[in-house]
């Protein structure tokens, strides 16, 4: 491939990248919100849209401080577990500032956060993890999603 395709072709596989990512976020957005059925409580999500993400930002911080000192070990897929598990954090706290605002944008900060972490969860072969943290992460990500804009 030469100098000029290389702009082209990574534009393609950003837009193909974004139409994955969108049609997995509709994947979800029927399934584990308007086909699933159980829906939590109006109190339940104004309580989640309003306190969480004060909840987010502490534990983001905490988890940061918590994954800092494990990095001098030489694992490399221990070391890639907690760089993406530290990215995973930064990415939350910095989308608090939105979720207060009520921003999509914010909200879909912390969704690409949570697949981010699942394909920690997947490298590190934490499937039980993975399937747990998803379902329910994902579960209260969409059931809150109508709130921001």
């Amino acid at each position: 491939m030469d100098q000029q395709d290389h702009p082209h072709h990574a534009a393609h596989e950003s837009a193909t990248m974004r139409e994955h990512l969108n049609a997995l976020e509709q994947f979800f957005e029927t399934y584990l919100h308007k086909k699933l059925g159980l829906h939590l409580p109006k109190g339940l999500k104004d309580f989640i849209v309003q306190y969480g993400p004060w909840l987010l930002l502490v534990l983001a911080v905490l988890g940061i401080l918590d994954l800092l000192p494990l990095l001098r070990y030489g694992r490399i897929m221990f070391q890639l577990e907690i760089v993406i598990g530290l990215v995973v954090l930064v990415m939350e706290a910095v989308a608090v500032p939105g979720l207060l605002k009520r921003k999509l944008a914010a909200w879909h900060l912390v969704y690409y956060a949570w697949l981010l972490w699942a394909v920690g969860q997947l490298l590190a072969v934490n499937l039980v993890n993975l399937v747990v943290g998803l379902a329910v992460g994902m579960y209260l990500l969409f059931q809150i999603r109508e709130f921001y804009h």
